[in-house]
C-alpha cells in the first residue's frame, strides 16, 4: 500500500475540523472533491476512517490508528520541502 501525501493531508484536515465543509474550505477545494479523496484513502487502507454523522465526522478506531502516522508523514514531507527550498 502506498499512501498519498495529499490524501493524508486531507485526512488530517478533516480530522482537525470535524466536518467536510470546514476542511474543504480550509483546503480550497469543493466538498465533493474532498469526500472523494477521503473515500479513495479509505479504499486504499481497506477500512473506514470516519463515522459520518449529520453534525460532522468522527474518527473510527482505524482513523485513530492512522492519525499519529499521518501527522509524522506530513511533518516529514513538510521538512523535506523546506530543506529543498532552502537549498535553492
Amino acid at each position: 500500500m502506498t499512501l498519498d501525501i495529499r490524501q493524508l493531508g486531507a485526512f488530517l484536515c478533516v480530522a482537525h475540523h470535524g466536518t467536510l465543509g470546514r476542511a474543504a474550505q480550509t483546503l480550497n477545494i469543493t466538498q465533493p472533491a474532498l469526500s472523494r479523496t477521503i473515500k479513495r484513502l479509505e479504499d486504499q487502507v481497506g477500512a473506514p476512517l470516519f463515522e459520518r454523522h449529520t453534525t460532522g465526522m468522527v474518527l473510527t478506531p482505524f482513523g485513530h490508528a492512522l492519525l499519529p502516522h499521518a501527522k509524522v508523514l506530513q511533518h516529514e514531507a513538510d521538512q523535506a520541502t523546506e530543506e529543498i527550498d532552502a537549498l535553492r
